[in-house]
């Protein structure tokens, strides 16, 4: 029982789990608002009853009557999640699902409502790119030691795509399923070379490929390698900018530290998990 508990636990990420007991928290102060005084899980009503009200719940979430004062409506999104973590808790509870039809689908009655809120939701807020020339502006700054790994990681990040909690550290790390880069996930190649060029090695910068082996994603994608080739400009390149992160980090004595620049130093921080094993990444 305790496995299959621990088991049901790691499927989900601890961030995921503070918004489902949030969501659950949001629930008991609807159910004190409408004056309903008996079982949170339902189990005394019958399947429209159960239906009636999440709909109502979902009409608070979307009035933000549980959030702070500076928001005036949630997106269609926030309001259908906090009601599918209300339902999932109570399917864990008692196996039924309250979101459910007798024909055993997803209630009419709520895909309506969250359609509705979704075609009157407010245009998202864009973020814009960021362009070269500002990257090309980080490395030229190189006053100090922390100067220079901004610039050296955030060129590497760029051509990668890369979220900010892959390559930094930032904050609840700990609770998301993204991991932090490790130096074993970044691999330099010669055309037409399998193995890959030690760290070590002087001429790094002249690799012809760099890849970098994701091992857990907020998409829950598991180990997906990505590969860039070297690019001729100065400055911009992939290969170069990889190349100078990882030297500075560590030698290729030390395989567990992590890619990660710290303000006081571009060396790496130590991470004591041991390498997981996989065909597409190997401990440095």
């Amino acid at each position: 029982m305790l496995g299959r508990e621990a088991a049901r636990k790691d499927a989900t990420t601890a961030s995921t789990q503070d918004e489902r007991a949030r969501s659950w928290t949001r629930w008991n102060q609807f159910l004190e608002i409408i004056e309903y005084g008996k079982d949170p899980h339902m189990a005394d009503l019958v399947r429209w009853q159960r239906v009636t009200l999440l709909s109502a719940f979902a009409h608070c979430m979307r009035e933000a009557i549980f959030s702070r004062e500076h928001h005036d409506t949630l997106a269609s999104g926030t309001v259908r999640g906090a009601v599918d973590d209300v339902a999932q808790t109570i399917r864990d509870h008692s196996g039924t699902d309250p979101r459910l039809d007798s024909d055993g689908k997803y209630s009419p009655l709520l895909l309506q409502q969250f359609k509705g809120y979704k075609n009157t939701d407010k245009p998202p807020k864009q973020q814009k790119a960021i362009p070269a020339s500002v990257l090309k502006e980080l490395r030229k700054r190189t006053t100090t030691v922390e100067d220079l790994a901004i610039g050296q990681l955030t060129t590497g990040a760029w051509f990668f795509a890369m979220r900010s909690c892959e390559y930094s550290t930032t904050s609840n790390a700990e609770k998301k399923r993204t991991k932090l880069l490790k130096l074993r996930n970044v691999e330099f190649r010669l055309r037409r070379h399998l193995t890959p060029i030690p760290h070590g090695d002087p001429n790094l910068a002249l690799s012809d490929t760099v890849t970098i082996t994701f091992e857990d994603q907020k998409n829950a994608e598991l180990f997906e390698s990505i590969t860039m080739h070297r690019s001729h400009h100065g400055s911009l390149c992939p290969v170069r900018a990889w190349a100078e992160v990882v030297p500075v980090s560590s030698p290729t004595r030390e395989p567990t530290k992590t890619a990660q620049s710290t303000p006081s130093s571009p060396r790496a921080d130590y991470q004591n998990s041991p390498p997981k094993p996989s065909s597409s990444s190997s401990a440095l």
